[in-house]
């Protein structure tokens, strides 16, 4: 009898009878078959099932498929020969079938879903209805505005999924009047330790992508998030590509993270947002900085973030997610919900609706609840086992207790090996083949492996591998070569972990090959974001140098998302696959590469020790040149955590290259050694020669590489040789060379510079515009170093032009910060630039005695001195304890603050004393501005102290010096204490007019000279 005429089909109360016993069907399937019911024999698209039956909630056609694929199993009917409901690949589906309505008032779906009823299936969860509350609790907050991170944690099997699945059927798949929602899905998997960085944010993304609202989540991106544009190359029109690549120039991983949080934040004020992501203990560090942003930021963006781990994944030292949950958990940013396995009630509840009442007894309980321990998901594959033995059928004779344990006291792998007994060798074949890719996997790469046709693959994951729940749906894909496929992926790991276990070694490396191919074929070449995936089966597959090759590609990936975990864990292999291939040069060449990963990523203590081993390596296989490179590599970090060894590592390096017949690599060390000792020691004349000839070497090379090394530390040596225009005309060609290759850290740098040599010149407006700029940049890009750096240059031009308010607002809260970490620059400019403010401010009030009451006057000067001293005293502490902490161009204005200091307290021989050192030190490296500035000192102090013909005669040097070189900074004031008002106002007008471009700054410098000359 065919089975529609055993089929009563009631929409109104929305009942489907089969054979005289109503099935159990979930609401919303039982809503697609309605809508399909009433477009009889017409294709009906996905889009339109998706819109009548989920019209608020934006989800992908994956969910089309559970919702098919359970009619189907209900309806008894084949994808390959169907009775009811005809698969139109790529398209929908068409019913054919005919169903025997019932005589009720029938209903239609047009716009809206049949009423929702409770759904009694066998698989509706077990004693979870607490933590399906606890969930519902969170979104309700989250659509209220107040963000959520909710974890889910529970060991294998104890329902992490079927907990996440059935809150979302509940609350989205199958309820009446679902909230408007966007729900993004992911699934993160075991990338064998080489993750690829943002993989399941960027399959998130993906969903979001393939859903109704796929536009708006498009416009938004590029909007708010426009750097994560550049991870989905397929969203950007080819003509398109140049532009936003220049308008990312300087992208940092900070950016990314704070563009992404940017994104959530605007997609969910229209709409709310949930971000399921599951098994996060396979989830990339990339990512995990990510979800780590997302809860730190202060908004009220109406998201949720659902995720689940394995709870035993906290117990790993090493584990990357336990960092972050543990930052998560402290500062109060997440909520946790425990999952355990059922207790022996939880059992019994479940033995009623699994099993037949035969097995229902308290004896029964307790052999399940012993051998189970209440896990769910050992419970349904002991359940299986049994139905497999017989021992389910109600009809079946006596069963003894002794059998049903003998049924149930197998482990796991002997109980799967019985499910799968049922499998076809068809299925069994497919299943075996998906278990190669540790990630979803598409159907064409199936039918590549299997040398089938890609729709013969479709059906049998349609069929009987999708409705026993071997494999879930993941939607579909389309790949560059105009492939259109379907995705799946495994219902459970331990089901991959099986099949894969279970491949011989031959056809496991088969089967990783023609995987690995078809991703190539089908990606036409562009797969850096595939990298990872390809050097995987290729190794698997025995193909060792594609292995290595794609290895070094997805490290290079990883570096360009400044994903430098993964970027040094790919590298890593690279080195092992090196070694293993016999290829000495490119281990080396790699180990290199992971010593710049880690010391992009700031780890400087493992740097250093990584460079140790290079150069151990090195020396093994007497690569003098490797070694030369690793000893200079060790020298620049450890500038940053001890100078004196940075030192004596370059002192090291030189000596290595002397030894050598390597010509360039003599002029190169000699040349990082200068800028090392220049900047630590300082700067003596016999270094011009090394600095001169490792630039000449840079510019004769072509090298870029080489030439983003020396270009900046030749920009140092030309400012502190007073070679001011020299500096500008290098400086802007060095920016564009880093623009034009893409390096931020050497375009900013040359960027500094170029801001210090219009400083000198007295092109302070030029000056402002660049600083501005560079700021822009840096802060746009998260380079908060950078950012650091120029705020203090800024600070420091504002002091000197006069607006003493906005330099100390600039400055105060950098050296707050600089103050409590290890003594640096940054700290010693930001306290010699308050020790200057706090003279000037000083000089300010004292100027003002004939306005104010003699004793509140006397007072405030007090105060200020009381400040400057203290800043005094704390530098000089500093550097008894620090000597070669400061850079030794910063002691100059240092030198410059205390002869101020001393001169405003009338300490003549300090000040005088502090006047030579400045000159002995401006002269040491032909620094003219500061040369001029300390005869400029020097001659105040002799004429406090009476002293007027050594002053004039210092004076008159001084003047000799200007009459042959601009240096605009200490000129009008050299001409204003000789007195001579004429040159004096030139100078002045032409910085007034130098200033143009900055009007308030021009007032301050204005009214700065003003009260000067009135002194």
């Amino acid at each position: 009898m065919g089975m529609a005429q055993t089929i009563v089909f009631d929409p109104a109360n929305q009942i489907l009878e089969i054979a005289g016993k109503r099935a159990q069907v979930s609401p919303k399937a039982f809503a697609v078959l309605t809508y399909l019911h009433q477009h009889h024999q017409q294709l009906v698209t996905k889009e339109d099932l998706l819109t009548a039956v989920w019209p608020k909630v934006f989800v992908t056609d994956a969910v089309l498929k559970v919702a098919v694929g359970e009619l189907r199993k209900v309806l008894n009917d084949h994808p390959k020969q169907p009775q009811f409901i005809e698969t139109v690949h790529r398209r929908g589906y068409r019913f054919i079938g005919e169903l025997q309505t019932a005589q009720a008032a029938q209903t239609t779906l047009e716009n809206s879903v049949p009423a929702p009823v409770i759904s009694t299936q066998a698989t509706t969860l077990i004693a979870r209805d607490d933590a399906l509350q606890t969930i519902s609790e969170h979104w309700a907050l989250a659509q209220s505005g107040q963000k959520q991170l909710l974890f889910i944690s529970a060991e294998a099997g104890v329902g992490k999924t079927a907990l996440v699945q059935a809150w979302l059927k509940q609350q989205f798949f199958e309820a009446d009047n679902p909230s408007p929602c966007l729900l993004a899905n992911a699934v993160c998997f075991d990338q064998h330790g080489s993750g690829e960085p943002y993989w399941p944010v960027l399959s998130a993304l993906g969903t979001l992508l393939q859903s109704a609202q796929a536009d708006a989540v498009k416009q938004c991106l590029r909007r708010y998030a426009p750097s994560w544009l550049l991870q989905i190359p397929s969203l950007i029109p080819e003509q398109d590509q140049a532009q936003l690549k220049q308008e990312l120039f300087g992208v940092t991983s900070q950016r990314m993270l704070r563009e992404f949080v940017d994104f959530v934040d605007a997609l969910s004020l229209s709409t709310p947002l949930l971000l399921c992501i599951e098994d996060l203990h396979w989830c990339d560090a990339a990512s995990l900085d990510l979800i780590m942003a997302l809860a730190q930021r202060q908004s009220s963006a109406r998201f949720m973030l659902l995720g689940s781990f394995r709870s035993s994944a906290l117990q790993q030292d090493e584990s990357a997610l336990k960092v972050v949950y543990s930052q998560l958990t402290l500062h109060q940013q997440c909520q946790t919900l425990p999952l355990t396995n059922l207790d022996e009630a939880g059992v019994a509840q479940w033995m009623a609706r699994a099993l037949p009442e035969t097995l229902r007894s308290e004896v029964y309980t307790q052999l399940f609840y012993r051998y189970t321990e209440g896990n769910p998901l050992l419970l349904t594959a002991v359940s299986d086992h049994l139905q497999q033995m017989g021992l389910m059928d109600e009809q079946a004779a006596a069963i003894t207790p002794e059998q049903i344990e003998q049924g149930i006291s197998g482990g796991l792998k002997q109980l799967l090996s019985l499910k799968t007994a049922k499998l076809s060798k068809q299925d069994r074949q497919v299943l075996e083949a998906a278990s190669v890719s540790s990630a979803a996997f598409a159907t064409e790469s199936l039918a590549a492996v299997m040398q089938q046709d890609v729709l013969e693959i479709e059906e049998v994951c349609e069929d009987q591998l999708l409705h026993e729940q071997w494999l879930a749906p993941e939607g579909s894909q389309s790949w560059p070569d105009g492939s259109i496929s379907e995705s799946y992926r495994f219902w459970h790991q331990l089901y991959r972990q099986y099949f894969y276990e279970n491949l011989s070694a031959a056809r496991c490396r088969h089967y990783h090959l023609r995987f690995a191919e078809r991703l190539l074929s089908g990606y036409l070449g562009k797969v850096s974001e595939l990298a990872s995936q390809l050097a995987y089966h290729f190794e698997a597959g025995g193909d060792l140098p594609r292995a290595l090759a794609f290895s070094k590609e997805a490290s290079q990936h990883a570096a360009q998302c400044f994903a430098y975990r993964e970027a040094i864990a790919h590298i890593s292999n690279v080195i092992a696959l090196s070694e293993r291939l016999e290829q000495p040069e490119l281990q080396l060449a790699s180990r290199k590469r992971r010593c710049t990963y880690l010391l992009a990523s700031g780890q400087l203590g493992e740097t250093v020790k990584e460079y140790k081993s290079l150069i151990e390596a090195s020396q093994a296989l007497a690569d003098s040149k490797a070694e030369i490179d690793a000893t200079l590599g060790m020298a620049d970090a450890l500038f940053w955590i001890d100078r004196q060894a940075c030192l004596d590592a370059g002192k090291r390096a030189v000596a290595l290259a002397e030894a050598s017949d390597d010509e360039a690599s003599k002029i190169h060390t000699k040349g990082k050694l200068a800028h090392f000792s220049s900047v630590v020691e300082g700067y003596q004349p016999a270094y011009a020669a090394d600095y001169e000839a490792a630039f000449k070497l840079a510019e004769d090379s072509g090298d870029v590489a080489l030439q983003c090394v020396h270009y900046p530390r030749h920009l140092y040596y030309l400012i502190i040789r007073s070679r001011y225009q020299q500096a500008n005309d290098l400086a802007a060609r060095a920016m564009q060379l880093a623009l034009d290759n893409g390096d931020a850290v050497s375009y900013l740098s040359c960027e500094f510079f170029h801001a210090w040599a219009l400083f000198y010149q007295g092109q302070w407006g030029e000056m402002l515009e660049v600083i501005e700029a560079a700021l822009a940049l840096a802060t746009k890009n998260e380079h908060r170093p950078w950012v650091a750096h120029f705020t203090i240059q800024k600070a420091w031009l504002l002091l000197q032009a006069g607006d003493f308010e906005g330099a100390k607002a600039l400055c105060q809260p950098v050296y707050d910060q600089a103050k409590l970490m290890p003594t640096g620059s940054l700290y010693f400019f930001s306290v010699i630039i308050l020790l200057q403010l706090e003279v000037a401010l000083g000089g300010e009030v004292s100027e003002e005695v004939g306005d104010l009451v003699g004793e509140e006057v006397s007072d405030q000067v007090g105060e200020d001195v009381d400040k400057a001293q203290a800043y005094v005293t704390e530098i000089t502490q500093r550097l008894n304890a620090e000597p070669n902490a400061i850079d030794w161009v910063l002691r100059f204005p240092l030198q410059q603050g205390l002869a101020a200091f001393y001169l405003a307290r009338e300490q003549w021989s300090d000040a005088a004393s502090a006047a030579i050192e400045l000159k002995t030190q401006a002269d040491s490296s032909g620094e003219l501005t500061y040369s001029v500035m300390a005869d400029y000192f020097l001659a105040q102090s002799r004429i406090g102290q009476g002293n007027h013909d050594e002053a004039q005669t210092v004076l008159e040097g001084a003047v000799e010096v200007l009459q042959k070189e601009d240096l605009p900074v200490i000129s009008w004031r050299t001409y204003a204490l000789k007195q001579d008002q004429k040159r004096c106002d030139a100078v002045i007008q032409a910085r007034l007019k130098a200033l143009e471009s900055a009007p308030d700054l021009q007032r301050c410098f204005q009214r700065l000279y003003t009260k000067s000359s009135s002194s």
